[in-house]
């Protein structure tokens, strides 16, 4: 006896507003509706299915506003096409629904039970997600000598991970729930810079490690004000470790030391620094921290010179080196490689988080579900061209650059997977179906 697991991860919904990631609700509530008519299944939403940082309003984490929140993004009319294929689903299906970085409130069970009542399901009817081993929450699927586990995938993203177990006491006891350093930067810069002139700024390949060259470049003093606070980094030591070259910049928990994760967003910046400007560059920025520049005025974005035209076409250039393997499924991805904590006995691990489809062979196989919110490539061409495309808002559009993936399992006596694309119509697989 088989059973079948399907697993979405990223959609990231929120309440209806013109910065909004996720535009897809056609083709989603049509994908939802498609499960709904498929024999008796189990469905993973696997982490950021709501983008609370995306909220208007958001400007923390809120366990008494959080249930109030998960309505306001789910039932409103312009979601309700979701809604209404969540609830078809629930009606013949199980419903397992784990947390995110954008979206930790689900952890809650007032939240969760909220969620099971706009879907017409009992609380206790909803799956939860489970301790796993260490601090990796998730599901668990297989017989126990050859596991597949489901995962959000923040766990290997020291910026963005979710204590659930810490955020889950502090909350029940009435503590302050403090949010990690990612979920701070999206929602005090990101979320401000898309209200204003740059509703693209998250949808140019947001996982990509340059992307604090490009927040810098549009606005230093936001940008800069939320590197002090929340990682320790002034221009000083920005400055230093620029100048001095192969030492990563940050390291655990805030400090200055070695083999933090923001390394890379500053390793991509002296990659791009034209040696003979070197000086002048760095002088510039050191400057900036006591005379930072004015935000470039809209359509100004190619004009815009010295060390901030740089910082932009630095961003340009590390995001082109990134698109090459981001939309190859067989690519390389933040969360292989990494130390994690997954036992032998785990034959195959399932996340989301990183928004690149995946499907990587090794002694635990990793499939990626991917997203279902536009993930622009940046095109090949003059850099001039493409930073007046940009500014222009002449991106591809969001239905030709939407993954629209997700990951199928297939439970018995193994657990095989693989990796599957909506088309409008019905699923068809992007790799084989192996254990």
């Amino acid at each position: 006896m088989t059973a079948r697991v399907l697993v979405l991860s990223d959609l990231h919904l929120t309440a209806p507003h013109p910065w909004a990631a996720f535009r897809d609700q056609a083709a989603l509530g049509a994908c939802l509706h498609h499960i709904a008519a498929e024999p008796p299944l189990t469905l993973v939403l696997a982490g950021d299915t709501f983008d609370f940082l995306m909220l208007p309003d958001y400007e923390g984490f809120d366990a008494a506003r959080s249930p109030d929140r998960l309505s306001a993004i789910l039932d409103c009319p312009e979601n309700r096409t979701v809604l209404d294929g969540l609830r078809a689903v629930a009606a013949r299906h199980q419903v397992a629904l784990l947390a995110g970085n954008h979206d930790p409130e689900v952890l809650l069970p007032a939240v969760r039970a909220r969620f099971a009542a706009l879907l017409g399901m009992a609380p206790g009817d909803l799956v939860d997600e489970d301790l796993l081993d260490h601090a990796l929450w998730g599901l668990r699927f297989g017989p126990p000598d050859a596991e597949a586990w489901v995962v959000h995938g923040d766990l290997w993203d020291e910026a963005n991970f979710i204590d659930r177990a810490g955020l889950l006491s502090a909350a029940l006891g009435g503590d302050a729930v403090r949010l990690p350093p990612g979920s701070r930067l999206v929602y005090r810069v990101i979320r401000r810079l898309k209200q204003a002139d740059y509703p693209w700024v998250d949808q140019v390949k947001p996982e990509i490690g340059s992307v604090i060259p490009l927040l810098l470049y549009l606005d230093w003093s936001l940008t800069m004000g939320v590197l002090k606070q929340e990682w320790g980094v002034g221009a000083s030591l920005l400055v230093g470790r620029l100048a001095a070259g192969g030492a990563p910049l940050l390291g655990p928990a805030g400090s200055a030391k070695d083999g933090h994760e923001l390394a890379p967003f500053f390793q991509a910046m002296r990659d791009a620094m034209p040696p003979a400007e070197r000086d002048a560059l760095l002088a510039a920025l050191a400057a900036a921290e006591h005379f930072p520049p004015p935000r470039p005025a809209p359509g100004t974005l190619a004009g815009h010179g010295g060390v901030w035209r740089w910082l932009l076409r630095a961003w340009i250039e590390a995001a082109r080196r990134e698109s090459a393997t981001f939309f190859d499924p067989s690519g390389p991805d933040a969360i292989v490689g990494t130390h994690a904590p997954v036992p032998q006995h785990v034959r195959l691990l399932v996340a989301g988080h990183t928004h690149g489809p995946r499907d990587r062979a090794g002694a635990t196989r990793y499939l990626n579900s991917g997203t279902w919110t536009p993930t622009w490539p940046l095109p090949a061409g003059d850099l001039e061209e493409v930073i007046d495309a940009l500014e222009r808002g002449e991106l591809p559009h969001p239905e030709d650059v939407t993954p629209r993936t997700l990951v199928e399992l297939t439970v018995g006596e193994e657990v095989q997977g693989r990796l599957l694309r909506w088309t409008g119509t019905g699923f068809e697989p992007l790799s084989e179906e192996t254990a």
